[in-house]
């Protein structure tokens, strides 16, 4: 779908107080200062999602707190370090990173706490 700024700004008025939403764009139209100014005045995480097919969005802070999406089916100990790195340098008071539903998602997440810390 591509940007739709009424329906996001609607959308967005409908959450209530203290929600965690994170929303994850797949069309480029919605990576703009107009959506991340919405999301960000209500209090809404840009998903940052690394996919494959897909050049990740640019890491946006739009909330006290992110969420990232970590999908590539493999990552080497320097993605993660670079991860780590990127993540490090966020404002974020909390940060939630989803791994791909993979047999190495687990010493993925464990690589990816160490070298974060």
């Amino acid at each position: 779908m591509k940007k739709d700024l009424p329906r996001l700004a609607a959308f967005l008025q409908l959450l209530p107080q203290n929600h965690r939403a994170a929303f994850e764009f797949r069309n480029p139209s919605w990576f703009d200062d107009e959506v991340y100014g919405a999301l960000r005045t209500a209090g809404a995480a840009l998903c940052l999602s690394e996919r494959e097919d897909n050049a990740p969005p640019p890491m946006v802070e739009t909330a006290p707190w992110g969420y990232v999406r970590l999908r590539l089916e493999s990552y080497s100990d320097e993605d993660l370090q670079q991860w780590g790195r990127k993540l490090a340098q966020c404002a974020w008071s909390e940060t939630f990173v989803y791994f791909m539903h993979e047999p190495t998602a687990p010493a993925y997440a464990h690589t990816l706490m160490r070298v974060a810390a």
